[in-house]
C-alpha cells in the first residue's frame, strides 16, 4: 500500500513538474508573439542618420547647427562653442523617430497646429538629402506630427519635443 501510494505522489510530482516547464514555455512564445507584434505595428518615421546640419524654429527665431568632425556648431559660426549635449540630443531624437501612432480621419492640419507648426525642424544627412519636419500641438503627453507634404498626421512622445526646448543662449559652452 505504501509503494502504490509512493509510485502516485511520484507521478502527481511528475505531472506538476511538467504543467510548470509547459506554462514556462507557453509564456515564452506568447512574450516572443507579443514583442513580435509590437515591432510589426512601429511606425517609424525617421530612419536613423548620421544627420550632419540640423535647424528648427522655435517661436519665430530659427537656430541652425552643423556637426564637423563630431563637434556641433552653430552655422557659419565656429567661434561659439556649444554644450554638446544639447544639439547631440535633439539629433538622436531624429535619428530613429517612431510615432505612437498615425491618425486617420482627414482632420484639416489647423485642428492639429499644423498649419503654423510651433516647431519647423530640418535634418540634413551627409549627402545633402533634407528631411523637413512640423510640429504641432500637444495632445497628452504627445504632440501632432507630420513632415514633408503634410500628407499624413501622426502623434509622436513629448520627448522628442522636450529636446527643442533650448535657446542658444541656454546652449552655449560656460567652458572655456
Amino acid at each position: 500500500m505504501k509503494k502504490k501510494s509512493l509510485w502516485i505522489l511520484l507521478g502527481i510530482l511528475i505531472l506538476l513538474i511538467g504543467v510548470y516547464f509547459g506554462i514556462g514555455h507557453w509564456q515564452k512564445v506568447q512574450k516572443e508573439k507579443d514583442d513580435l507584434e509590437k515591432e510589426k505595428s512601429k511606425i517609424t518615421l525617421v530612419k536613423g542618420n548620421d544627420w550632419k546640419k540640423l535647424s528648427y524654429t522655435k517661436d519665430g527665431s530659427e537656430l541652425r547647427f552643423e556637426k564637423k568632425e563630431d563637434t556641433w556648431y552653430v552655422e557659419g559660426d565656429d567661434k561659439t562653442k556649444l554644450t554638446q549635449s544639447y544639439v547631440t540630443a535633439i539629433a538622436e531624437a531624429f535619428s530613429d523617430l517612431q510615432a505612437v501612432r498615425e491618425l486617420k480621419g482627414g482632420d484639416e492640419l489647423s485642428d492639429y497646429g499644423l498649419d503654423n507648426p510651433t516647431y519647423t525642424v530640418t535634418l540634413t544627412d551627409k549627402d545633402g538629402k533634407q528631411i523637413v519636419c512640423y510640429i504641432g500641438n500637444g495632445a497628452g503627453e504627445n504632440y501632432y506630427f507630420t513632415m514633408g507634404e503634410k500628407k499624413k498626421v501622426y502623434l509622436i512622445p513629448g520627448e522628442v519635443v522636450q529636446t527643442l526646448q533650448y535657446d542658444l543662449e541656454q546652449m552655449k559652452s560656460t567652458e572655456e
